[in-house]
């Protein structure tokens, strides 16, 4: 795992300890890393912000949009996906290429 133990105990909660700490890099590449192993601890956190009442199991809050869309079904789910799409990529304008914003930019000087 990538995720230090502050993260890993503190904010996810998780019930694990830590074995081995040790740096990593990809071949190749100047920047390091620190590689992290847990063993999980029979020993039970206390849950503060993950415990939702709402859907009746441990959830972290940064998921908690995504668990209810998925507990809505195929249908909801497949709403969520097709409004986000929209939202961000929009069907309306059309993707400029490369060769099509030269061409512009040389109409633009004819203009001119």
């Amino acid at each position: 795992c990538y995720h230090g133990p502050k993260l890993m105990i503190e904010r996810y909660e998780f019930n694990v300890e830590l074995l081995v700490q040790t740096p990593t890099s990809m071949h190749g590449s100047a920047e390091g890393h620190q590689g992290y192993i847990y063993r999980r601890t029979k020993k039970a956190n206390k849950r503060k912000a993950c415990n939702t009442s709402q859907f009746g199991t441990p959830c972290d809050p940064l998921f908690a949009k995504a668990w209810e869309v998925c507990r809505g079904g195929l249908d909801s789910v497949s709403k969520h996906t097709s409004e986000e799409v929209e939202k961000h990529m929009g069907s309306k304008s059309k993707r400029v290429t490369r060769s099509a914003s030269k061409r512009f930019s040389a109409e633009e000087k004819k203009e001119e």
